[in-house]
């Protein structure tokens, strides 16, 4: 039997199979295809590079966040806010008190 993978070295393994066995067992493939090509000190580098990248990218989206979360409670004044409750309560729109979780109705 031939194995290949593009992943890993190709293997050749001679199977016996008797009659009534219908399981040839296990075939472990433990040579990458990529085995001795980068040294340990690469590897590490371009793991310590990409949680770099990463991180970066993070630190980032926190920041737009932050920016997005500024940016909308800025657009409304508490003045505002307490106009819009108080027309809502008047049109009978205003289900539950403002201080409590207490239906109205």
């Amino acid at each position: 039997m031939q194995i290949y993978s593009r992943y890993f070295n190709s293997i050749t393994k001679t199977v016996s199979v008797n009659s009534g066995m219908n399981n040839i067992g296990i075939i472990e493939i433990f040579e990458p295809n990529c085995q001795n090509r980068f040294s340990q000190e690469e590897v590490d580098k371009l793991v310590q590079q990409i949680t770099s990248e990463k991180d970066e990218i993070i630190l980032a989206k926190d920041q737009q966040i932050q920016q997005l979360n500024a940016s909308i409670a800025s657009m409304y004044t508490q003045g505002y806010l307490d106009q819009v409750i108080l027309e809502a309560k008047k049109r009978g729109e205003l289900k539950y008190h403002i201080s409590k979780e207490v239906k109205l109705n």
